[in-house]
């Protein structure tokens, strides 16, 4: 009797649909290891598809955020479905009515539309609705966690692709720790199926 597959299941798309990827380096990388630099996405053996140029994910860009000072916290509707609370994350403030451009402890998320602060945002007025920043934590995509620094993203179109046939694409990055650099590798596959197919 053959021993059950344990190989993970293929992700698909439909031809002619567009994927974004999101690929992590978290089981690769040691604590305190970042990407740095423009990462690479080559489609291996074929050219079927159109490759976006990846970034690296660096966390949940924000904008048209409420400021609630006297209970410190950031609000936007939806704006934090995908987001999972970690000790120590944080959001970098980077425009907004009276609010201090600098990077703020995160103390908790209230729910899906509110995070709250360790403290102030600056000499703001009270109800701006015009706060953006990027919060440097994991979110999910997909089901799966994407951590900041230790991911990137990419869209893949496959207009030229051949439906039932699976492509295979490396990922090459960047890393840094402390001084060193170094170069991690992972694969990731995809199949391509024809529109109506189960």
């Amino acid at each position: 009797m053959p021993a059950p597959s344990t190989c993970k299941q293929v992700p698909s798309i439909v031809l002619g649909d567009k994927w974004f990827a999101s690929v992590s380096f978290d089981s690769l990388l040691d604590d305190g290891v970042t990407i740095t630099g423009t990462p690479t996405v080559a489609e291996v053996t074929t050219s079927a598809f159109t490759v976006a140029t990846p970034s690296i994910y660096a966390g949940l860009t924000l904008t048209g955020m409420r400021w609630d000072k006297d209970n410190l916290i950031l609000s936007k509707t939806g704006a934090f479905v995908a987001y999972k609370y970690e000790a120590g994350d944080t959001i970098s403030i980077t425009s907004g009515t009276g609010a201090t451009v600098s990077t703020y402890i995160v103390r908790s998320k209230v729910d899906d539309n509110k995070i709250a602060l360790a403290s102030s945002l600056g000499g703001e007025t009270a109800s701006q609705a015009d706060i953006a920043g990027v919060l440097a934590a994991s979110t999910y995509i997909l089901g799966k966690a994407v951590r900041p620094n230790r991911s990137i993203t990419v869209f893949l179109n496959s207009a030229s692709a051949v439906a039932g046939t699976t492509y295979r694409f490396r990922v090459t990055v960047t890393t840094t720790e402390n001084a060193n650099t170094g170069v991690r590798i992972r694969d990731i596959l995809l199949k391509v199926t024809a529109v109506g197919a189960d």
